[in-house]
């Protein structure tokens, strides 16, 4: 299946919110020749469902920020619009997405639709439950992640319970979610400003012998308050360098830029940690312990990249993880004792990795 580019598509990412500062598609693309920093709306929306729905996955990272779902049921309750159909149907949705291994897709499929916006991905969404394949989706913004929801929910129950979460998200966002997302995209341009100048000045010149043995020369870093430690990567097409999506959270009244910057980095470490033969991948494995032992190690090899790059920004980054694990973080040497401590993985796969780094 052919992958559309992710980057000559970059204004597409909020096309629904244009006008909005911080948004991707307010900014100039021919003038950003790396990553460009900013949010994306139907992103967003997704996994804003999920975390109401708490369909929170498993692993030693959270894949959506604990306090989320609190504070928006809070806003929900001062205007005066809670519950929503998200939150009156939130336990039967829980109960569909767990029903089936499948549903883990859930987690990732919004950046297989990067490309597209919101009413694009969600009529996508609905032909694919209806044909069960997507060739009806002639859009090639959408036809990509319709091709994955295909292959992977092979049964037409688990995409038509898909798609009915569709539906439920395109109400949650003319009741709630359109402004919400709107005020804090725009109460937040500054902070992406500066996220995008610390980004370009201080890790990214830096880290660009690594960005480019690793094909991630250029890409977008979208920014949630709803993503947890445990961000998302996708690569796009492997044979081009500037077909890239990272995900990273960026919590509801955080302006915590050394956390996103380490949630970043981290991000970029999986190609890295996937050249690594380890133990995450033998064959036989029981894969959500693979995937555990994968999460921290790629917590560790974030590390090992700023320590050969970019030395001091090793402890920020080191205190934001431990911090991420509700752990107070210590001073000098006993905070790498901490963060190896609590970043624990095997000796044979942490020595694999200082060598990856170091090749």
């Amino acid at each position: 299946m052919r992958r559309t580019s992710i980057v000559p598509t970059l204004a597409l990412l909020a096309i629904s919110s244009a006008a909005v500062p911080g948004s991707l598609a307010a900014q100039d693309q021919e003038a950003a020749p790396g990553w460009i920093v900013g949010a994306a709306p139907h992103l967003d929306l997704w996994f804003h469902g999920l975390a109401v729905v708490g369909f929170a996955g498993s692993g030693p990272m959270p894949l959506y920020d604990s306090e989320y779902g609190a504070v928006v049921e809070r806003l929900k309750q001062e205007q005066g619009v809670f519950p929503t159909v998200l939150d009156e149907r939130a336990r039967s949705l829980a109960s569909d997405f767990a029903s089936h291994p499948g549903f883990e897709l859930a987690h990732f499929l919004p950046l297989y639709f990067v490309s597209a916006d919101r009413p694009r991905m969600f009529d996508a969404l609905q032909k694919v439950a209806r044909d069960g394949n997507a060739n009806a989706v002639t859009d090639f913004r959408a036809k990509f992640g319709a091709g994955v929801v295909a292959q992977v929910l092979t049964e037409a129950d688990q995409r038509q319970a898909l798609a009915n979460y569709a539906l439920v998200l395109e109400q949650e966002w003319g009741a709630f979610y359109e402004d919400f997302w709107n005020e804090l995209a725009s109460s937040r341009q500054d902070l992406y400003q500066e996220l995008q100048l610390r980004w370009d000045h201080e890790l990214a010149p830096r880290l660009q012998a690594y960005l480019h043995a690793a094909r991630l020369d250029r890409g977008a870093i979208v920014v949630s308050p709803v993503i947890g430690a445990e961000g998302r990567i996708f690569e796009g097409d492997p044979r081009q360098r500037d077909d890239n999506l990272i995900v990273v959270g960026f919590p509801l009244g955080s302006d915590d830029l050394d956390a996103v910057l380490a949630n970043i980095v981290r991000e970029l470490s999986f190609p890295l940690l996937r050249r690594v033969p380890n133990s995450t991948t033998t064959a036989g494995r029981d894969p959500a312990e693979a995937a555990a032992e994968s999460s921290l190690a790629a917590v560790r090899a974030g590390a090992l990249l700023l320590q050969r790059y970019a030395p001091d920004q090793v402890e920020a980054y080191q205190r934001s993880f431990v911090r991420a694990r509700e752990l107070e973080p210590e001073s000098g040497a006993a905070l790498v004792s901490q963060f190896e401590r609590t970043f624990a993985i095997p000796g044979d796969l942490s020595r694999a990795l200082t060598a990856e780094v170091n090749r």
